[in-house]
């Protein structure tokens, strides 16, 4: 069992929670923690999640997971509501970065991730899911690529070919193509997994 399926399966699934996406991060820059609140603890593994509830109305939320050395278990540490989220920054968006920015109300952190892809990932689930799940106000998106964000197909100019479109339930139709081949198929699975296919 990979590590994300065993933090859904242990950390959110207990909570009828489903947990949509994880990327493994550490700190760019080193957190000034008090010696008396280290406890000795030793090094870990972070994972930033995204989860939504099972129960309606759905609440869509952030949840910063641990997994400490020596241990296969893995801790549920700081957690903020979708709402609470005020600026995601990719840092560049002229060429392919694992370091990002996350902004919350009362928070804010400077993450890399174990690799650009899987922060692509994230950023395409976490993008999609404000905007099915946030009415109002919308958290902002800055120095983010093209192939993160995506292309609403009404912008777009011109006919696209059907196999660059997939159609989200409840939402618009997204424009795929400045994914690479592999992001299509990674986003792709991702969403259809938490969605099943639907008429219409």
């Amino acid at each position: 069992m990979s590590a994300k399926s065993a933090i859904s399966k242990e950390i959110f699934a207990p909570l009828d929670e489903r947990m949509l996406g994880a990327v493994q991060v550490k700190r760019r820059t080193k957190k000034k923690i008090p010696f008396l609140a280290t406890g000795g603890q030793g090094e870990y593994l972070t994972y930033i999640c995204l989860s939504v509830t099972n129960k309606k109305p759905t609440q869509a939320s952030i949840t910063k997971v641990k997994q400490f050395e020596g241990s296969t278990s893995f801790v549920r540490r700081s957690q903020w509501m979708l709402e609470q989220l005020r600026q995601v920054n990719g840092i560049d968006p002229n060429r392919d970065s694992a370091e990002f920015d996350l902004l919350f109300e009362n928070a804010f952190d400077q993450w890399v991730a174990s690799t650009a892809s899987e922060k692509c990932t994230f950023f395409q689930i976490l993008h999609h899911t404000c905007q099915r799940y946030l009415t109002d106000r919308k958290p902002e998106f800055i120095n983010c690529q093209s192939k993160i964000m995506g292309v609403p197909v009404s912008s777009y100019p011109h006919p696209t070919s059907p196999s660059l479109i997939l159609k989200l339930p409840g939402d618009d139709l997204v424009f795929l193509a400045h994914l690479t081949q592999v992001g299509k198929s990674k986003i792709k699975r991702h969403i259809r997994k938490q969605h099943p296919p639907f008429s219409g």
